[in-house]
Formats: C-alpha cells, sequence, structure tokens
C-alpha cells in the first residue's frame, strides 16, 4: 500500500508511515508524492519514535574587498528570512570540516597531498 500523505510504498498493516509518519487510515490507497516531510517514525515492536526532520544549507557569503562583517550577517540574515518564508525555524549555523584526499599521481610523479576544506551550514527545524 501507499502513503496517502507522501506516496511512499509502505509494510501492509502498518499503522504509520516509515517515511513521514502519517497514520495509515485506508489500506490501498495511493497518493501524488510531497516533499517537506515535518517527521518520520519508525517503528519496532508496536512502539513509534517520531523524530523531528532537520533542514541543513550550505551558506557562504560573498562580499567585496571592502566589505565587512556587517555585509556577512547581512547575507545570513536574508537566507534565515528566505527558508522563513517556507516554515522552516532557525536552529544554528555550524562549520563542517572534511579531509579531500590527494592522488598519488603516476609513479609518485605530479602526486598531491590531501588537504581539508571547510564549509558553514545552516540548520533549520520545521515550524
Amino acid at each position: 500500500m501507499f502513503c496517502k500523505n507522501c506516496g511512499t510504498a509502505v509494510r501492509e498493516g502498518s499503522e504509520f508511515c516509515t517515511s513521514c509518519g502519517t497514520k495509515m487510515a485506508v489500506a490501498g490507497v495511493a497518493a501524488a508524492p510531497r516533499t517537506g516531510a515535518e517527521s518520520k517514525v519508525f517503528e519496532s515492536d508496536g512502539l513509534a519514535e517520531v523524530l523531528n526532520v532537520y533542514k541543513v544549507v550550505s551558506f557562504q557569503a560573498s562580499i567585496s574587498s571592502s566589505g565587512s562583517g556587517q555585509d556577512v550577517a547581512a547575507a545570513l540574515q536574508r537566507a534565515i528570512d528566505q527558508e522563513a518564508t517556507s516554515g522552516w525555524e532557525f536552529v544554528q549555523i555550524q562549520e563542517l570540516t572534511t579531509f579531500v584526499a590527494g592522488s598519488s599521481g603516476c609513479f609518485g610523479l605530479g602526486a598531491t597531498p590531501g588537504t581539508t576544506t571547510s564549509m558553514a551550514v545552516l540548520i533549520f527545524k520545521r515550524k
């Protein structure tokens, strides 16, 4: 059967959709998929645990050479306001750092070392 809210295939007899958490009212009803589910439900021994779904958006402010911290703050506020119009509440900004592997080149010639890279992400939750 399919969830009437998000269109995900759901196991027969399930009380909740495992993708969006919608209570399954009528078995076998199919619906067009929707995006932006607010919660997910995981069934275990008849118990359902509801978890909030968060949205993560990358953020990079581009300012001119004469720009200031106020320009970055204004860009950040615009990004937060844009998500708020879609029903998302700002939670926090976080920096993510990851390692990018280098290459061994050809017989060691042209080898490049690994590097680290960082990016800022904005974390939102559904209002």
